[in-house]
């Protein structure tokens, strides 16, 4: 008796079937595609996925020794693994998974929002989700941002910070399309903080617009929420986010 094994993805916008990933036991096409009512065929000349681990180890190696570009960049590499682990999350909880829930600091908060976003149940009265700021304009706070940035040494928990040294980056968008920026580093019981540009060398980078982080904090906005709808985003580790969330009580 022969065994058979193929990979079928079914999506929203289509179905790509891998015919062939244990030799060529069925006479389809090595891979098929259904994408906008129409299905088209590929063959490939070599279609087991033992060519597969082959060519990339060869790759690797090559890649290594400097004569061969990686196929894969990092982030490439980085996205195919976070698909692979959305896939095993979604079989272990019986739900769908989103790929941004992935890099979510909070996975199952961001999974609710996503579903409530895209059933359009999105409650239009005053309630908890406006109260930590999930929906409404930002806009009228930009004006205090550089103010309220400029008082963060008074938040400074010095006794949180014994040990710590870190290097941020405050980046701001305004609506009149300049960018404000803060140069922030804290060592063991000190902070410094001047307005002007950042090193390259940032430990951590902090990006959103004047009005979301003004009203971080005057506290109308969860800086998690904030981070979740993607109107703020981190560049470094989302450890020392948290930490420096709670150095400067934010």
């Amino acid at each position: 008796m022969h065994w058979y094994l193929g990979i079928e993805i079914g999506g929203t916008k289509g179905i790509i079937m891998i015919n062939h990933c244990t030799g060529q036991l069925r006479p389809e096409h090595d891979m098929t595609i259904y994408r906008d009512g129409k299905w088209s065929h590929i063959d490939l000349k070599n279609s087991d996925w033992v060519d597969g681990f082959i060519g990339s180890t060869r790759n690797y190696i090559d890649a290594i020794m400097g004569n061969a570009p990686a196929l894969l960049s990092a982030d490439q590499g980085r996205e195919i693994l976070k698909c692979s682990l959305a896939i095993r999350k979604s079989n272990r909880l019986h739900r769908v998974v989103y790929l941004d829930e992935m890099d979510a600091l909070v996975p199952s908060i961001y999974a609710r929002y996503a579903k409530i976003k895209k059933a359009g149940k999105i409650p239009g009265s005053q309630g908890l989700l406006d109260r930590i700021g999930l929906f409404g304009s930002t806009d009228k706070y930009a004006s205090q941002a550089e103010k309220l940035t400029e008082e963060l040494p008074g938040r400074f928990n010095a006794d949180l910070a014994a040990g710590w040294t870190i290097k941020v980056g405050l980046d701001f968008s305004t609506s009149g399309g300049k960018n404000i920026q803060y140069y922030l580093t804290v060592d063991n019981n000190q902070i410094n903080l001047v307005k002007g540009p950042f090193p390259d060398s940032a430990d951590l980078v902090i990006a959103t617009s004047a009005g979301t982080w003004a009203a971080i904090l005057l506290k109308k906005k969860k800086l998690e929420m904030a981070f979740l709808q993607g109107k703020l985003q981190l560049k470094g580790r989302a450890e020392d986010g948290l930490k420096l969330k709670s150095l400067l009580n934010i």
